[in-house]
């Protein structure tokens, strides 16, 4: 590699963060958080309002080290909800890689959003492993934005997936949803009330930017497990508060965030409760993960583990292309 920072274009990065490399980079990222291996900062969050006070767009940045490498990571995402409307992707950023031995930029990512797209991808995946989760006969997502497609695509893709239910509040918006994931072979319909998509599923994923609850207590059945990743700033919620105190099991990427501004904000759940996915997934190597009888809720705020180890993986594959020497 010859001297100074190096750009990397979307489309190399978009070649080398395959789903493979990905689930499997973010696997190991969350193991190191749970051994207290990396070190990472509070994440910086930006609000934008749009007409009516209502909120536009999102801003964050997030940053860490893992000690076990030679790079640390700053990474900016935007999302800004109405861009599809204009005919441009709701999410984007970029990632900069910097040396933890001398501070010197080394490579800047222009991943337009994709790795913090497809690390949380990878993180659903790996939720629903230590969920316990063997066979999922239905796997419901709520939503229909990039999160929805790539969650239901990703997990189809990991584990046994029968079928693929999406409720949207836009009933076109799950329609195409739908007529493309069945384009690419997975069997899916559109729920048409949240309470049809959430009796019938084994997982259901959670993936809007929702104020308000949409998964109500009453209507998820027992050995329900659900990952809850839209709620990730102050303010935002998609779970009814009853059925976070009626779980058995609640898992966390990382407790102190979701208290502060994921699913479990202002719930009055006691920190004491609250499982690491990294802990679980570092057991589940030799033991194998165990299933709750009753409801098993995964909230993922997003950690800067999994933005060093999708970027660290990344970089390690361009640079070990003959192009990039």
């Amino acid at each position: 590699m010859g001297p100074g920072m190096r750009v990397v274009p979307y489309e190399e990065v978009r070649a080398v963060a395959t789903p493979g490399r990905i689930v499997e980079a973010v696997r190991v990222g969350f193991m190191a958080h749970a051994s207290g291996r990396v070190r990472q900062a509070l994440t910086s969050h930006l609000a934008f309002a749009g007409d009516g006070g209502a909120r536009a767009g999102d801003c964050h940045v997030k940053w860490g080290h893992d000690e076990a490498s030679t790079y640390f990571v700053i990474k900016v995402a935007t999302s800004f909800y109405s861009n599809p409307q204009h005919g441009l992707p709701s999410s984007n950023g970029l990632v900069l890689l910097m040396s933890a031995q001398t501070g010197e930029p080394v490579a800047l990512l222009e991943d337009r959003g994709w790795l913090t797209d497809a690390r949380t991808a990878a993180a659903g995946v790996l939720a629903s492993e230590a969920a316990g989760i063997e066979r999922i006969d239905t796997l419901g997502v709520l939503g229909t934005g990039i999160q929805a497609g790539l969650q239901a695509r990703w997990i189809a893709a990991h584990r046994q997936v029968s079928r693929v239910l999406v409720w949207g509040r836009r009933p076109g918006a799950a329609g195409q949803l739908v007529a493309d994931l069945r384009a690419s072979g997975i069997e899916a319909a559109v729920a048409e009330r949240v309470s049809d998509l959430a009796t019938q599923s084994d997982l259901i994923v959670t993936t809007t930017p929702s104020f308000t609850p949409l998964l109500m207590n009453s209507d998820v059945k027992d050995g329900t497990a659900i990952v809850a990743i839209g709620a990730d700033a102050r303010g935002k919620r998609e779970l009814d508060r009853a059925l976070l105190h009626r779980a058995d099991r609640i898992i966390c990427d990382d407790p102190a965030q979701c208290l502060d501004h994921g699913e479990l904000q202002d719930s009055g759940i006691d920190a004491g409760r609250l499982e690491r996915i990294g802990e679980l997934l570092l057991k589940s190597e030799t033991k194998g993960a165990s299933r709750a009888a009753g409801v098993t809720i995964v909230d993922l705020t997003g950690i800067a583990t999994q933005d060093v180890a999708a970027a660290q993986a990344c970089w390690l594959a361009l640079s070990r292309s003959d192009d990039w020497r």
